[in-house]
């Protein structure tokens, strides 16, 4: 190999090694902005989760809030109008004005518990609480509000409990609210009909607790209704409709079913009735 051949390499191999120090260089370059792209979307993380904190923060507190200036007056309205029955008993035109009071007292309750609730609930802001149960403690329950629920449409109310002295664990209060949802929502729906609440105990699935809520009312076409545990979906949305309600019950039913670690599902027929089944595990596990 001539010297000139030497030089020739040498020029090639200098090149290289200059073409290889600028790539390294706009590398670095590159590098270099990239982390502070990256600090930067880092601290604006930050500041929208210190935001976010602060948001949800103030949501829990008017939440908090309003549970106590809505439901507080509420309440004071329904406990009077009792009284007044009382003293007006004598006279029935007066008590079936009062009676009308108290019904339209109960309605707003209603609607604004379920605002709240489902506010809470979006919000991550309800709480478990695992206590032991049996489902005929929980019968009871549903019966003191039978009256409320069930007969107003001069329903009958039927229990078949194979569970008997079967013990879970869930959160009772959640599971009470869940069926007196369901229950209402039957008693609403249905006329002149029956209204059956079942347990059974299934061991050959995860969810073995199985609850359901079954009634001979108006049924529900599935079909044209497919987001019926939707904020707000009513299955009578005419303008003349006959039934109460602004469409949050059988949404927060849903919602507390999934808190409780358990599975609402709906079958009904057009005309028929529906078959509310509620499935859920033997014990309810607190995640930390």
């Amino acid at each position: 190999m001539t010297e000139s051949d030497l030089e020739h390499q040498l020029e090639r191999l200098q090149r290289r090694l200059e073409r290889q120090y600028q790539a390294r260089i706009a590398a670095e370059e590159i590098l270099s902005s990239k982390a502070t792209e990256l600090y930067q979307l880092n601290k604006s993380l930050l500041v929208a989760k210190e935001k976010a904190e602060a948001a949800s923060m103030a949501k829990s507190e008017f939440l908090a809030n309003m549970n106590h200036e809505l439901r507080t007056p509420l309440n004071a309205i329904l406990g009077y109008s009792d009284l007044l029955i009382e003293d007006f008993e004598d006279d029935p035109t007066v008590v079936a004005d009062l009676n009308k009071i108290k019904e339209a007292g109960k309605r707003l309750l209603t609607m604004i518990s379920e605002i709240l609730d489902l506010a809470k609930l979006d919000a991550g802001r309800m709480q478990v609480h695992v206590q032991p149960i049996r489902f005929s403690e929980l019968q009871n329950q549903l019966q003191a509000r039978e009256h409320d629920l069930v007969t107003p449409n001069n329903n009958t109310l039927i229990f078949e409990d194979q569970l008997q002295d079967t013990l879970f664990h869930t959160d009772v209060a959640h599971l009470n609210q869940l069926l007196l949802n369901l229950l209402g929502n039957a008693g609403k729906f249905t006329n002149n009909g029956m209204v059956t609440v079942t347990s059974q105990y299934n061991p050959e699935s995860s969810l073995p607790i199985v609850i359901s809520v079954a009634d001979t009312g108006i049924g529900i076409d599935l079909n044209a209704n497919p987001d019926i545990f939707n904020s707000f979906v009513q299955v009578d949305n005419s303008n003349t409709k006959q039934h109460q309600g602004i469409g949050l019950g059988l949404k927060l039913a849903h919602e507390l079913a999934l808190l409780i670690q358990g599975q609402l599902d709906l079958e009904s027929t057009l005309g028929k009735g529906s078959v509310f089944t509620l499935r859920l595990p033997v014990q309810v596990t607190i995640k930390q």
